[in-house]
């Protein structure tokens, strides 16, 4: 359901976008519009829709794998000092599931 909303709050705007492109070509052709501002705005919709497609692409063949790779360990406080919360390297296979790395033990 999250995806449909986050897939719908993306494309509305496009759609929207292409009905009212529709509406201007159609004045345009009733003479309401000059017809170069007609090929202009068909020309910027293109560059826009093109853009959009390429950094959505470019978002996802470049995504940042090191984030991803490790675990966050949240803030915490240790001998009355703040901690900040880091990513740490996931622990080694030969752990329990609930234990924590060596590094994290207090």
């Amino acid at each position: 359901m999250v995806i449909l909303l986050r897939l719908l709050l993306v494309i509305l705007p496009i759609i929207m976008l292409l009905f009212w492109v529709r509406w201007r070509m159609k004045s345009a052709a009733s003479g309401e519009v000059p017809e170069s501002e007609s090929k202009a705005m068909r020309g910027w919709l293109i560059v826009a829709l093109i853009s959009m497609v390429g950094v959505g692409f470019s978002l996802k063949l470049l995504e940042d794998d090191a984030v991803t790779e490790g675990v966050y360990v949240p803030a915490r406080v240790e001998n009355g000092k703040v901690i900040p919360g880091h990513m740490a390297p996931r622990p080694e296979k030969g752990l329990e599931t609930g234990a924590t790395p060596a590094s994290e033990d207090n």
